[in-house]
Formats: C-alpha cells, structure tokens, sequence
C-alpha cells in the first residue's frame, strides 16, 4: 500500500506526444546467490539428502535449473560477501 502511495505523489500521466524511454533494473544479488549454491558444500549436502528422499529435508525443494529453494526461499549459502 506505501508503494501504491509513493506512485500516486508522482503524478504521473500520459503524454500523447514524445519520446519513450526503458530503464531496467535487475538485481545480481540472485544469481550470485544461485553461483555461490553451486560452490557450497553444505547445499551439495542438502542436495544429496533431499535426492535420497530423506524425510529430514522435504522443507527444501529444487527447481528445473537445480537452485535449492527452502520453501518458497532462495538457500543463501553461508559467504559473507553474499
């Protein structure tokens, strides 16, 4: 809702004439993320048990591409640059 506010004070509307720009903001903070899994012994320990079907790891899932989720969470792997 604070966002929907912020938006609204910009008064913004549209313009019939002139030109259109795009700026695209993607975050690296996920992929780096996704790298760091695949370097992580831990997620590889993970990885395995879940593959096993040990009833323990059934919280975590992995995706098509083999990025570990918690839930609905990405995995951050524990690397303090992340």
């Amino acid at each position: 809702m604070r966002l929907c506010n912020e938006i609204r004070k910009l008064n913004l509307e549209m313009v019939p004439q002139g030109s259109l720009n795009h700026i695209a903001m993607e975050s690296a903070l996920q992929d780096s993320i996704i790298l760091a899994q695949s370097h992580d012994e831990g997620v590889k320990i993970i990885k395995q048990k879940l593959a096993q079907g040990e009833e323990e790891y059934k919280c975590f899932r992995m995706d098509h591409k083999g990025v570990l989720w918690f839930g609905n969470r990405l995995v951050v792997p524990k690397d303090h640059q992340l």
